[in-house]
């Protein structure tokens, strides 16, 4: 909950920022969204496994992410237009958006506060977060030092597999933002040019696929395992669908009906292998961490992804920039 508020809170200063043209505070207010928004995955996906167990594990990551999907697709249809008609518009929709966020953390905590006292166990009883001898309460009374102290041991403790599962995550989820962030410029600028708007939806395709694929693929990755060689399966898949994609952009095939079926076939596969990764990849963490290192785990890798996938999206307007000097 309270980092779907840091969430909201640094959404409405930026749209304030955007209303008043006020630099400094636009930066305060990603800042503040930045708090909030890249830990909540973290938070996320500790609650899904918290609340589930080895037999829809998989399934509900799935239906956690399709909800993520039909966000970003809806944000590649419709921010184009939104945006052309009014940049203001589109900020402080943004902020009704998180607002409705929030709402659902304050109800979720309600309902589990519900749930605890129904059940009359103590909260944390469910999923004891001991790491040796020092317990979550101790943790949380000890100085900052302390704490530095014991994360380090925890990240020392972690088994080679569980550092190559990270490298496996952060790679795999590169080739996806990259593709991504560039893919709309690059519709528009090589092959047939498609307008911004039509680029947007084709770049939308792997989104709205995943809506429907991801619960599925969690669904039988829950019934008949093979987490691994869905891994497989789906980053062969990505590759696959980048060699078409290049083959597209370098023209060597037909900018008409041909190079449309390439662009469209290749969006498909990156829905299919999105959908296959990311139902098999984050349920794996449990997998190889004991309960109380969870969270921890999630922790670490989220921030290798955003930190490496930030540094991979790169600007076609800038390598242009570059060029031209």
């Amino acid at each position: 909950m309270g980092l779907s508020l840091l969430v909201l809170a640094g959404q409405s200063l930026l749209s304030l920022a955007v209303q008043l043209r006020v630099y400094w505070l636009a930066v305060v207010g990603r800042l503040v969204f930045g708090f909030g928004g890249e830990a909540i995955k973290v938070a996320q996906s500790t609650w899904i496994v918290r609340l589930s167990d080895a037999s829809n594990m998989s399934w509900r990551f799935g239906v956690v992410l399709s909800v993520s999907r039909f966000a970003g697709a809806i944000n590649f249809a419709l921010t184009p237009s939104i945006g052309a008609a009014s940049i203001l518009a589109a900020v402080w929709l943004g902020i009704v958006i998180s607002a409705v966020s929030c709402l659902a953390a304050i109800l979720l905590v309600r309902m589990y506060q519900v749930r605890i006292q129904q059940l009359k166990v103590d909260e944390h009883s469910a999923f004891p977060v001991n790491v040796g001898t020092v317990t979550a309460s101790t943790a949380a009374r000890s100085s900052i030092g302390s704490q530095l102290v014991l994360m380090w041991a925890v990240l020392r403790s972690f088994s080679g597999t569980v550092w190559l599962q990270f490298a496996i995550c952060v790679f795999y989820h590169v080739g996806v933002l990259l593709l991504y962030q560039i893919a709309s410029t690059l519709l528009q600028r090589t092959g047939a040019r498609y307008s911004e708007r039509t680029a947007s939806l084709l770049v939308a395709i792997p989104a709205f696929i995943s809506i429907v694929g991801t619960p599925y693929a969690g669904h039988l990755v829950d019934k008949y395992g093979h987490a691994l060689d869905s891994i497989l399966a789906a980053s062969v898949m990505l590759i696959f669908s980048h060699v078409m994609l290049i083959a597209y952009v370098l023209e060597w095939v037909s900018s008409g009906e041909a190079g449309q079926a390439v662009i469209v076939v290749a969006l498909i596969i990156v829905g299919v292998s999105y959908s296959v990764a990311t139902a098999s990849i984050w349920p794996l963490v449990p997998c190889l961490l004991p309960p109380s290192q969870v969270a921890i785990g999630y922790g670490v890798m989220a921030s290798w992804r955003h930190g490496v996938g930030g540094e991979s999206r790169c600007r076609i307007d800038d390598v242009d920039f570059v060029e031209r000097q």
